[in-house]
Formats: C-alpha cells, sequence, structure tokens
C-alpha cells in the first residue's frame, strides 16, 4: 500500500521578499494506490469493481493500524487514510504460480467529494 499527500503551490513572493521566491501551500491531495487479489465471489473485489465501473465510492481505510469500533476514524497509534473513495484506476494482473493463476489488481483511488 502506498499513500501520497501532495499540496499544490502559490507564489506569494512580494517586493518585501528580498529577492527571494515565497511559496505557500494551497490545495491538498491524497492518493492511495494498493493491491489485492482478485478472488471470484470475493465481496470487496465486488465492492471495488462496482465502484470503478458505476463511478461510485468505496469506504477505504488504509491505515498503519486498527480503525476505530465505530470504523469513523482511526484508531489511537493509527496513521493514514480513512474516507469514502472513487476508484480511478483499477489495473488487472496475472500471475502463473506453479499451483494456480491467480489474479491481482493494483487500484488508485482519490479522496471523494466532501470528504
Amino acid at each position: 500500500m502506498k499513500i501520497d499527500k501532495t499540496a499544490g503551490e502559490a507564489d506569494v513572493t512580494t517586493r518585501n521578499s528580498g529577492g527571494w521566491r515565497e511559496k505557500a501551500p494551497t490545495l491538498r491531495e491524497c492518493t492511495i494506490t494498493f493491491k489485492m487479489l482478485f478472488l471470484a465471489g470475493n465481496a470487496n473485489v465486488s465492492a471495488i469493481r462496482g465502484a470503478y465501473l458505476n463511478g461510485s465510492q468505496v469506504r477505504l481505510a488504509a491505515l498503519t493500524d486498527e480503525k476505530s469500533s465505530d470504523g469513523t476514524m482511526p484508531d489511537v497509534g493509527s496513521e493514514g487514510v480513512l474516507g469514502d473513495f472513487p476508484i480511478t484506476r483499477l489495473t488487472m494482473e496475472v500471475y502463473t504460480h506453479l499451483e494456480q493463476g491467480e489474479k491481482s489488481a493494483t487500484i488508485n483511488c482519490l479522496p471523494g467529494l466532501g470528504k
């Protein structure tokens, strides 16, 4: 799993900047990328695929530890992102193992509107 948080930049240089360009952060963005096994009939797989195909959102918890018991926030000591996300990329990869062929997917998602 990879959580990438970035912020845009605005040039706030003034004549009082002493010849140095000054910048300030603007809108922030967070992208989560993760891989999962694509197992036929799995509810999580169905939710991810459905969110991608329908343009809807799915609740994801990309955390270093547990989420709270009500599922609304990271638990004490846990870091990461928890919220409703549209799935913006769904890449299927098929791996052939000695025992069986397995499918996995790489998923990219961004926080949804109002989250």
